[in-house]
């Protein structure tokens, strides 16, 4: 056996190594005749996104609205890895901005305020 069996394949398995088979089997009952194979689990990556809002809202002291509302989106992306036997994410990579970062926002002027 040099390969795995599609049925192994199929359920996530990859051949990792294994022993030579015997040439001969006897029929000794008494001694058993091993060999080792080795398998392990297929991993994949596996992207995830999402997306984040920035909301910056402009009100007064009594929570009335100043200006409008800026609002701005941003994707992040992380490769994670998943484990094909356990049809599971096994390692979570960490998250980035597709882009950057959100852009620099100019504040509205507010008649009667001065930013700070």
């Amino acid at each position: 056996m040099t390969k795995l069996s599609p049925a192994a394949q199929a359920q996530g398995y990859e051949l990792v190594s294994q022993e030579a088979l015997p040439t001969q089997f006897d029929t000794d009952d008494a001694t058993d005749q091993n060999v080792t194979v080795r398998l392990r689990h297929k991993t994949v990556p596996v992207e995830e996104t999402k997306t984040v809002t920035e909301t910056i809202q402009y009100v007064y002291e009594d929570a009335s609205q100043a200006a409008e509302s800026k609002v701005q989106t941003l994707e992040f992306k992380r490769t994670n890895t998943k484990d094909l036997v356990a049809n599971k994410i096994v390692h979570k990579g960490s998250w980035a901005p597709s882009t950057g970062t959100f852009p620099e926002v100019v504040s509205p002027t507010v008649d009667g305020y001065t930013p700070r």
